[in-house]
């Protein structure tokens, strides 16, 4: 059980770990999602990581880091250079934006 305010709230297992109900309210820092912030973090770490990799690294699934990848280049965050396959994921910082 988990304590949310002062209202007990239950959580259950879901995969390897265990569903807080109160953790669906993601608070965001400067506009970035906690999710978003642990990827930009992998991305500085290894520009090549796959979706894969990562959401093991982030203990998601493959389509939540592949959503949390496509938000991300949306809100251009980030931009893929080169192949799907042997290409790069680079951050984009305000005076890198993309020219798209």
């Amino acid at each position: 059980m988990g304590i949310v305010g002062r209202v007990v709230a239950p959580c259950f297992p879901v995969g390897r770990r265990l569903f807080d109900p109160s953790e669906t309210v993601s608070e965001t820092v400067n506009g970035i999602a906690p999710r978003e912030r642990r990827l930009l973090e992998l991305l500085r770490e290894n520009p090549a990581i796959t979706y894969r990799q990562a959401a093991v690294a982030l203990d998601v699934s493959y389509t939540t880091v592949w959503r949390t990848f496509r938000a991300m280049q949306e809100a251009k965050l980030i931009e893929r250079t080169g192949s799907d396959r042997r290409g790069t994921w680079r951050i984009l910082t305000p005076p890198q934006l993309s020219h798209e």
